[in-house]
């Protein structure tokens, strides 16, 4: 069982920096159709904010998720 919560911090980590370097650099990966693209800030603002958001959401659950293992 502590193997489980292992991988969902690495989770959270991994998705964090993945939204926090999208913020960064302005692009982000788009996973459509097993064909990776990149979005851009720029031309595609709209999907690029949720495609950001929703990494900075799903690690901050992770995060939270192993959090409350720890408790338990």
């Amino acid at each position: 069982m502590t193997g489980d919560r292992r991988f969902l911090l690495l989770g959270g980590i991994v998705f964090f920096l993945m939204g926090v370097a999208s913020l960064l650099v302005g692009e982000t990966f788009n996973t459509r159709y097993s064909r990776q693209t990149f979005v851009d800030r720029s031309e595609e603002p709209v999907k690029f904010w949720f495609l950001v958001i929703f990494y900075l959401l799903c690690g901050l659950v992770l995060f939270g998720l192993y959090f409350t293992r720890i408790s338990n």
